[in-house]
């Protein structure tokens, strides 16, 4: 278990060795390793006697020596080197076969201790009766091939019997086994495997348990939410998750009551109630996995845990607290693209593009980003900071240990949190290495920004920090709602970039429409060159019952991508923030200044068929 993960039984794994193991198996194979090496070791007696002669040849001689400092060597040649390098590879074989046995049996809750036995007895007997009988490799190696095969061969019979669904060791599953190994070599077959899984046997999921001290702790927590009732529960809600796009799930309790919804392409979607009692079982699973406390259902905990499915591997936060109604916990599941992304992946324009470049490419500044909560702050973040140049500048980060969502090249992340240490202590250290470039991806604390600020202003230090607001102007706003200087902040900052995300259409079925002149009107767009704009596939009298699209399953849209916007301050802004701190009137002053705002950022995208007028009014209209 060196990477710490469990991997759930499937068709697709029947021979992992992951479980816990049980000490009896290796015991007993010490006794018959020891037995078989002294059988396999030495030759039949009598091929290495001579007729009429005792055995060793030297025998009488020993026994007769009326000098006992003499040895008197025997004739040689009592190994058998061919028949020792057979009967061990087949007592390899049975240890790794008994072994699979044993973690196979605890995992489909088998009666692996009666098992082991007739294993262990099986190959120990067959031992002694060969070395008892006759040692020729010809009756030997037969006899330890049928003390091998035939408890195995039982075992199989009756596991796949009780497992209707999850077989091993049947021509689809060895198909599948083998499959990717061939892969490897040039060899492509087909793997199946869409096969059936029973109705009691767990997803094919793996797990990695995070947040304890040490593997040995987060194992012991792996064990014990694979023993949980709501484990094979808590794979389904996740790989359901995975194949419908989500990257949140939301379980909200309540006294009778769990009501599911995922987040998918920004939207919450309903996914169903379950009965409390299963709702709290999943939840048990998701806290233990997370190193979390189950019984508590009223502080708020944050924590995370892996997961993985063939060869993908997502990252799990779990992020849980009390609501007047029960608890809400939310499970963001990561993939973790976002962190690669750059800001042309995100769907900024390219004028947008070099003018943050340009601002990252100066010696100082105050860089402030920010959007919505679930709104891609991660993915904006870790976009914004690609762009600064990290090879010919020194750049260096200070986050929180909960999060850990900074992941940029050539950008050191240094934690706080962690040994009693604050965030004011871990900056401290930082400043004290020189950095040019210093990213803080959460402003949470005036002193923290004061510290900042300074740093922009008096050490010509590029500073990029991070909040959450709906728009530039906001961001601002919120950070002096830190209680942070406003003399020392105002001066300091240089820009604000905000996103908030956008669903983008289905390529597979939106469906293009003529716009009316009062539509083209309101929305400023010249009649003469959009004459064609996009909407979700809709009902229509060729055609009142359309297809429905698997592909965004039938939401209509499929992705997103950024609405930005990009304040620069000038001395307008800055008069204004200090002389009226309102989000009204900044936003009004930035919009003097040149900043497009995200309404007129909207409708370019709705002009470009990328997405549709409905859209970008719940965009602009949502509430958070």
């Amino acid at each position: 278990m060196g990477n710490n993960y469990y991997r759930a039984p499937s068709v697709s794994d029947g021979c992992s060795n992951v479980a816990r193991r049980t000490p009896g198996a290796y015991a007993s194979g010490s006794v018959v390793l020891l037995a078989a090496l002294i059988l396999i070791s030495i030759d039949s007696p009598a091929a290495a006697q001579s007729p009429g002669q005792a055995w060793p040849p030297n025998l009488d001689q020993l026994t007769g020596l009326a000098d006992t400092a003499k040895f008197v060597r025997g004739t040689g040649g009592y190994f058998g080197p061919v028949k020792l390098a057979l009967c061990w590879l087949v007592f390899l074989g049975w240890v790794r076969s008994t072994d699979w046995m044993n973690t196979d049996g605890i995992r489909t809750k088998g009666n692996y201790q009666v098992w082991n036995l007739i294993a262990v007895g099986s190959f120990v007997g067959a031992v002694l009766l060969a070395w008892l009988i006759d040692s020729s490799i010809m009756l030997t190696l037969p006899l330890l091939l049928v003390a091998w095969i035939a408890p195995l061969g039982a075992y199989v019979f009756q596991r796949n019997k009780a497992n209707a669904g999850n077989e091993v060791f049947t021509p689809d599953h060895i198909r599948f086994v083998i499959a990717p190994k061939l892969a490897r070599v040039g060899i492509k077959i087909a793997s199946q495997p869409g096969q059936k899984r029973s109705k009691n046997a767990p997803p094919p999921i793996d797990y990695k348990a995070q947040g304890a001290a040490n593997d040995v702790e987060n194992n012991a927590n792996l064990l014990k939410a694979k023993h949980s009732p709501g484990f094979n529960a808590t794979g389904e809600l996740l790989l359901e998750a995975i194949a419908k796009r989500a990257y949140a799930i939301m379980l909200d309790y309540t006294r009778e009551a769990t009501t599911v919804r995922y987040q998918i392409d920004s939207v919450w979607t309903d996914s169903g109630v379950r009965d409390r009692p299963s709702g709290d079982s999943i939840l048990e699973v998701l806290k233990t996995l997370a190193n979390l406390k189950p019984a508590d259902r009223a502080s708020k905990q944050s924590g995370t845990f892996g997961i993985q499915k063939e060869k993908q591997k997502w990252q799990c936060r779990v992020i849980s607290a009390g609501t007047k109604t029960g608890e809400r916990a939310v499970v963001q599941i990561d993939d973790g693209r976002a962190r690669k992304s750059k800001l042309s992946d995100i769907g900024m324009r390219q004028k947008l593009q070099d003018d943050l470049k340009a601002i990252l490419g100066e010696k100082r500044g105050f860089v402030l980003v920010s959007a919505p909560p679930s709104g891609g702050m991660t993915t904006l973040l870790s976009a914004v900071v690609s762009g600064v140049d990290r090879f010919m500048r020194n750049a260096a980060a200070v986050e929180s240990i909960a999060n850990k969502d900074l992941e940029v090249e050539n950008v050191p992340v240094k934690f706080y949190g962690t040994e009693g240490e604050t965030a004011p202590e871990v900056l401290t250290q930082v400043i004290r290495q020189y950095p040019d470039v210093i990213v803080v991806p959460e402003l949470n604390d005036a002193k923290i920004v004061s510290t900042l600020c300074e740093q922009a202003t008096t050490e010509d230090r590029l500073i990029v920090g991070g909040i959450r607001a709906r728009e530039a102007a906001e961001a601002l706003l919120r950070v002096l709602a830190l209680k942070v200087p406003m003399k020392q902040f105002v001066p300091a900052i240089t820009a604000v970039v905000n996103q908030r995300l956008i669903r983008k259409l289905c390529e597979t079925c939106k469906q293009a429409y003529t716009p009316t002149p009062q539509m083209l009107q309101q929305l400023r767009l010249p009649a003469d060159k959009v004459t064609t704009l996009y909407r979700p596939l809709q009902p229509t009298a060729e055609d009142p019952k359309p297809k429905f699209c698997a592909d965004c399953n039938g939401t209509g849209y499929r992705g997103v991508t950024g609405l930005f916007e990009l304040l620069v301050l000038n001395d307008n802004v800055r008069a204004t923030i200090l002389k009226t701190p309102t989000v009204e009137a900044v936003r009004q002053a930035a919009q003097k200044s040149g900043m497009r705002t995200l309404q007129e950022e909207g409708i370019m995208l709705v002009a470009q068929g990328v997405t549709s007028i409905p859209e970008l009014k719940r965009v602009l209209t949502e509430k958070e």
